[in-house]
């Protein structure tokens, strides 16, 4: 059975950050050579450089189908391109944050 696109990028994510049902809002992800990566738990996605804004879940209840695909393909690509950089989650700065925040 040939595995869905969401299904696909959930290993793709697990790859770059383990134990991901951990994540509460926030978390950074590092690789030498590269800046540190933060990353936000959000429902919309809005691209400013292309001018792109699009809401998957307009309101309760509803979908926009080529939204949501494009979005996973989006996402896909880029979880396949922080694992070739070596991105891996911060665990050491997010125990500090939360110590911070306590």
């Amino acid at each position: 059975m040939k595995k869905s696109i969401f299904a696909k990028n959930f290993e793709r994510l697990e790859k770059v950050i383990p134990s991901i049902g951990t994540i509460n809002e926030t978390l950074k992800l590092k690789s030498s050579g590269f800046m540190d990566l933060s990353i936000e738990v959000l429902e919309r996605f809005k691209n400013d450089y292309l001018g792109v804004y699009q809401v998957v879940y307009p309101e309760p209840g509803k979908v926009v189908p080529k939204y949501k695909t494009e979005q996973n393909e989006f996402l896909g690509q880029w979880l396949d391109n922080l694992a070739e950089q070596g991105f891996k989650r911060d665990m050491f700065s997010e125990l500090e944050s939360a110590e911070g925040a306590a």
